[in-house]
């Protein structure tokens, strides 16, 4: 138990108010485009009262937009708002503490992990991300309703900086896992518009893009050597033992269930070939969880997922952590047996 908490559970409506009422002039202020002196609002109102929600929600959504030279900083002001005396890592662990249970916690603690990787700390920013999961629940692969919803926003998708960012930190992994090589047949699974296709053409001879969504794969076309318009387990499947490595770089969050798209990785895969996606994790012993806001990303333990993969007839060639859509992830790669 942190100290002062029973106090604090007791309430003191006074105080309560005073910080609802500053965070409503913080969000005035904001609307405003006067975000620092919203974002004092909200100290101020955590420095009334330490366990208001609305105010650590606002302010986590104001530290995802500040730029990483300033996020040390502003974080720690942050802290020693919520209490004088604790560290940046000690008010992290108060939010897991104080809000664990909230029900409308996703967005705060999907903002505070994207804080702690943002700041290099990535034990502490799994655990926060942990607190964004649930069991997943008895789901189906819903290809309908991706599909339809990527044909939706295929037009914009290429202005969506958080996209851009997350194909960037992918491209790091890929840079680590393929330095040196080069002349590879190179499979980019639900490659979206087409922005790893630059990162990855210095390393394939023959480049083959595919998508479950026709626009995405029409604009991402002209990138590519080969285009298939497809579900990818099923199209990885199809396609034989010709690549060197399959690569995916988001999508496979959407599975309820892994092992199709592994069989279908090593069916595309030469032996000795590998497979490279990022992955979402959840808590060791959890099995397959999913988020309880946001996007519905389906995240399993590491050792789940290493079972999933041996079952399919690879090895583990182990992970890299990075950040996808603002969270943190691994990047994990497996050779295939053979």
């Amino acid at each position: 138990m942190i100290p002062g908490k029973a106090d604090a559970e007791a309430g003191n409506p006074s105080r309560t108010d005073k910080a609802l009422r500053l965070c409503h002039i913080s969000e005035a202020l904001m609307a405003r485009n006067e975000a620092i002196l919203g974002f004092q609002a909200l100290l101020r109102a955590l420095s009334e009262d330490s366990y208001c929600f609305e105010a650590h929600r606002l302010a986590f959504r104001f530290l995802w937009r500040v730029n990483d030279d300033q996020l040390g900083h502003l974080g720690e002001l942050w802290a020693s708002a919520t209490r004088p005396g604790l560290t940046l890592g000690g008010a992290l662990e108060f939010l897991i503490e104080a809000f664990r249970d909230d029900p409308e916690r996703y967005e705060l603690f999907a903002a505070a992990a994207n804080l702690a990787m943002r700041l290099d700390r990535i034990d502490l920013a799994e655990n926060l991300f942990f607190n964004c999961l649930e069991p997943a629940p008895d789901d189906d692969w819903r290809e309908k309703s991706v599909r339809i919803k990527y044909d939706e926003i295929s037009d914009d998708y290429d202005a969506g900086a958080l996209h851009l960012d997350t194909a960037r930190h992918f491209l790091v992994a890929v840079g680590h896992r393929m330095a040196g090589l080069s002349g590879l047949t190179v499979v980019d699974a639900a490659c979206g518009t087409g922005a790893l296709a630059s990162g990855l053409r210095s390393h394939a001879r023959h480049l083959i893009g595919m998508d479950l969504s026709p626009a995405m794969a029409g604009r991402a076309e002209r990138r590519y050597d080969r285009m298939i318009v497809g579900d990818m387990s099923e199209s990885l499947a199809a396609l034989g033992p010709v690549a060197d490595a399959v690569v995916c770089g988001g999508a496979v969050y959407y599975r309820p269930d892994l092992s199709p798209f592994l069989a279908g990785a090593a069916a595309a895969l030469k032996p000795g070939g590998f497979v490279l996606f990022s992955e979402f994790p959840a808590p060791d012993g959890a099995g397959t969880m999913a988020t309880i806001g946001g996007t519905r990303r389906y995240c399993r333990d590491p050792e789940f997922l290493c079972g999933l993969a041996h079952s399919a007839g690879f090895t583990e060639m182990g992970f890299e952590h990075g950040i996808s859509y603002g969270l943190p992830v691994r990047f994990w790669t497996f050779a295939r047996n053979g």
